[in-house]
């Protein structure tokens, strides 16, 4: 595994005068596998930043145990492995995307022949090389979005740990950063990302956990995420059926070229379709009826959110 997190806990202290602790994560599990694009879903507040700035090593754990690349995140062995993108990436106005490109890879003991190179095959990943020489004062926050991803690069980590990337961007800059993202993925990066944009996370990840007030309700992939969570059953025929649909007096939704026929149980279900075959009419397909993620989400916050 690539990251592992095992019962971690995390409180802060807050108040001046009464001194109290919030708690941002609650006894955390999860693992990420290599090459896999993990998605960390949540309200405003859920504690995905302080999972995150765990993983970077940037703040420790009050208990429980984080290892990246079996080794612990504030090792120097496990940051030169990572690209860490922050929701709010800064960087001096004055300088343009090459600049900081070339400071980053110095730190990272990239030099020479070797960073220039590296620099020019990171301004065309993430289409900034008509703008590698301009002030990024002049930029719109969607290419410093950009400058932020490309910075991550800089090193060819292994490891993507990205929060919230998508926060602020108009939608020509979000879809412009998921076809980054993407790429990154078909060359068989690993990334973990933080979002509250429920379309971005199912577009792009293999897996998905989703926290509320510090607590992880759910993880997996989508696919079975949401078939555990079905709420009966679906029949789909062509819509050349409508009429005779309509006589059945049947919950059913208009599809583009088809019916789909909605059941609440398996047995309802099989009944029908004996009924559509004595018809000999045409089936698309039968299928449990998945929730959306979005209703997935929204039942895990109204079950925890008040806990």
């Amino acid at each position: 595994m690539i990251i592992e997190v095992k019962n971690v806990e995390k409180s802060y202290p807050t108040g001046h005068i009464v001194r109290k602790k919030i708690t941002a994560l609650r006894g955390v599990t999860f693992s990420v596998k290599e090459g896999e694009t993990f998605g960390l879903l949540g309200h405003n507040g859920a504690g995905k930043t302080t999972l995150l700035k765990l993983l970077t090593g940037l703040i420790h754990p009050d208990s429980g145990e984080v290892s990246i690349f079996g080794e612990s995140p504030s090792s120097l062995r496990a940051k030169q492995k990572i690209g860490f993108l922050p929701e709010n990436p800064y960087f001096y106005t004055y300088l343009t995307p090459r600049e900081i490109l070339t400071f980053y890879g110095e730190l990272f003991s990239i030099s020479g022949k070797d960073i220039q190179n590296r620099v020019e095959d990171i301004l065309k990943t993430v289409n900034l090389s008509s703008w590698a020489d301009i002030p990024i004062k002049k930029f719109s926050k969607g290419m410093i979005q950009r400058v932020g991803v490309a910075q991550a690069l800089i090193n060819d980590p292994e490891l993507l740990i990205l929060d919230e990337p998508m926060t602020g961007l108009d939608p020509v800059g979000r879809k412009e950063l998921k076809e980054i993202i993407l790429s990154l993925k078909e060359h068989g990066k690993t990334i973990i990302f933080s979002s509250h944009i429920l379309s971005d996370v199912e577009m792009i990840c293999d897996r998905v956990a989703i926290l509320i007030k510090g607590k992880i309700v759910e993880e997996g992939d989508i696919e079975s995420l949401t078939a555990k969570h079905s709420t009966g059953y679906e029949i789909e025929i062509p819509k050349k059926y409508l009429k005779w649909v309509e006589q059945q007096n049947l919950h059913f939704k208009h599809q583009t070229n088809s019916l789909l026929l909605e059941f609440s149980t398996r047995e309802e279900a099989d009944k029908f379709l004996k009924e559509l075959l004595r018809e000999d009419i045409e089936i698309l397909s039968f299928c449990p009826r998945r929730i959306l993620l979005e209703d997935l989400f929204m039942e895990g916050y109204r079950r925890y959110a008040q806990d």
